[in-house]
């Protein structure tokens, strides 16, 4: 698409757009935004996505210039209502979680009722069997067990916070299930002590409000340095994603664990297991045990 090909495009997808046809706006100003990313082409889009009904790619679409969105409190208004309209009711509790240090008290006050107002007219029925099923989410196949998270963040906050402590220590849970809700519960700020079932099948009492952010750890940052950068081939990338899933099975504790950066790279890695203990082995071993299942 050349320059006057795209300026042809963008205006009359941008014309269907003020006239509410939405589903042709959609189409057009999708290959706008292909051909050049930038927020306005986004905004656009993002509104004949919203008036067509398409609240996921919507949300989508907002998270990729969240900066200029949250600039807007009109603009966030739309982010957040697609994302209540998408059924992602977590998520926009960890955005709103995420923004509301930055806003004035008026603000807050705004978008804390709007999210309420929504969530308000989530259906109660829906609510008991999605709770229902992430209550007994040990009892499902590691399939299965992805799904009911997925579809647990369209409960409201106050029906997920009941229900999510209570799959923190059920042995029957992956870990990975166990991860993503540990790290959900920290980002809406739940400062409730909860018990926590670590990969060491040990206990652990936890406040999710005052864990350290999984990527922003030294540990993270020299790890993930070092094997990008001594990889001499395309599979660098794939690599460090293994590693860093294998890492996040030890959160919060990956420090305390193996903090010496060796070992670390190491045991994630499998090699020269022979200088390492029972245990470190074990562990190591372990997770790659909780990777494969997550995989298959």
């Amino acid at each position: 698409m050349n320059d006057k090909e795209y300026q042809r495009a963008f205006s009359k997808g941008v014309e269907f757009l003020e006239n509410k046809n939405y589903k042709k706006a959609q189409k057009l100003l999708a290959e706008c935004y292909l051909e050049k990313k930038n927020f306005r082409t986004n905004f656009f889009l993002f509104q004949a996505c919203y008036g067509q009904g398409d609240f996921k790619e919507a949300r989508r679409l907002g998270k990729e210039y969240l900066t200029e969105y949250l600039s807007d409190n009109k603009k966030l208004d739309l982010l957040i209502l697609a994302g209540m309209m998408a059924e992602d009711v977590i998520g926009t509790y960890k955005l709103y979680s995420h923004f509301r240090k930055y806003m004035n008290t008026t603000e807050k006050k705004h978008f804390f009722e709007l999210i309420k107002d929504e969530e308000s007219k989530i259906d109660v029925k829906r609510t008991l069997e999605l709770k229902k099923s992430l209550l007994y989410c040990g009892s499902f196949p590691r399939m299965r067990q992805r799904r009911v998270l997925q579809d647990s963040y369209s409960l409201p906050l106050a029906d997920f916070r009941e229900v999510a402590p209570k799959i923190l220590c059920d042995k029957n849970v992956h870990q990975f299930i166990k991860v993503s809700i540990l790290d959900d519960l920290r980002q809406v700020e739940d400062s409730r002590e909860a018990p926590y079932l670590f990969v060491d099948d040990k206990l652990y009492q936890i406040k999710p409000s005052e864990l350290h952010v999984f990527e922003e750890t030294k540990l993270f940052s020299a790890l993930k340095y070092q094997i990008i950068s001594e990889q001499n081939d395309n599979n660098d990338l794939l690599r460090w994603n293994e590693i860093k899933l294998k890492l996040s099975l030890l959160y919060p504790f990956e420090e305390k664990f193996i903090g010496n950066f060796r070992k670390v790279k190491e045991l994630l890695m499998l090699e020269n297991m022979q200088n390492y203990s029972d245990a470190d082995q074990n562990l190591a071993r372990k997770l790659e045990k909780l990777l494969v299942e997550w995989s298959g």
